[in-house]
């Protein structure tokens, strides 16, 4: 079986996470390659869709301010966004990546595509474009819960994924309330038929149940694998892998 991941890129948790489950594919015998927007480091299972010389290249401004990152901080400092919801996707009506651009990219036709966090790179109007040329199986693993919501990534106690997102609590100035239910209304309008949502936890798997994007037919719980390794002796080389300052005394809890 041939896998293509998609995730915005393979760094920071959700990306980690992506090419964790790309390495897992690989080491049971599937051939999977992950295709990200952005990456800072050379694998030979990453393909990158941009290479950036520098931060400072214009092509790397442009698509962050295109992923809305800059005009979501500055909205936070007027106030237009409440910060606790996450509200990222300003812009996923717009198309960042094309689908042609990510299918030349992709070295083999694939049976099976996984969308991971995908905010900033690809939006529900180019992946059914992308499943459309490629005939291949969907799979959108929730990382959070941007793929049930209108733009948040966490709703919190607000229940307007159930219907459409419209008032959204998570803005603030009444003129730009408009952008979740636009954002809704994309991936209603092209979610593929054949797209099944894994649910990482029952929490996410009760929420996805009252989207009225997912039926419950397209649905799974799954249980993300960990990656265990060895425990250093030493408090201080722990420190450093965080990395946390030698100097400070912590108490680390683990939820699962």
């Amino acid at each position: 079986m041939k896998i293509v991941n998609l995730a915005t890129t393979d760094m920071f948790g959700a990306g980690i996470a992506a090419k964790f489950l790309n390495q897992i594919f690989n080491d049971h015998g599937f051939e999977s390659v992950l295709i990200v927007k952005e990456t800072k480091l050379v694998n030979e299972n990453v393909i990158p869709i941009y290479k950036y010389k520098s931060k400072y290249e214009f092509k790397y401004l442009k698509n962050k301010f295109l992923e809305g990152y800059l005009v979501h901080w500055f909205a936070l400092k007027i106030k237009i966004f409440k910060n606790r919801f996450y509200f990222l996707n300003l812009f996923e009506k717009k198309e960042i990546v094309s689908a042609q651009t990510i299918i030349k990219k992709i070295p083999f036709k694939p049976d099976v595509i996984v969308l991971h966090w995908i905010s900033g790179f690809i939006n529900m109007k180019t992946v059914s474009k992308i499943q459309q040329l490629t005939q291949a199986k969907l799979y959108w693993v929730m990382m959070d819960n941007a793929p049930i919501t209108g733009g948040c990534h966490y709703p919190w106690d607000c229940n307007g994924f159930h219907s459409n997102c419209s008032n959204c609590k998570a803005i603030n100035c009444s003129i730009f309330k408009n952008i979740a239910l636009k954002n809704y209304n994309l991936k209603k309008t092209f979610l593929p038929e054949n797209m099944t949502l894994l649910c990482c936890s029952e929490n996410d798997y009760q929420r996805a149940k009252k989207s009225s994007l997912f039926k419950n037919e397209m649905l799974k719980k799954i249980i993300l694998p960990v990656k265990i390794q060895k425990r250093p002796k030493s408090t201080k080389k722990i420190k450093n892998i965080f990395p946390i300052c030698v100097k400070n005394f912590i108490i680390l809890t683990l939820f699962f």
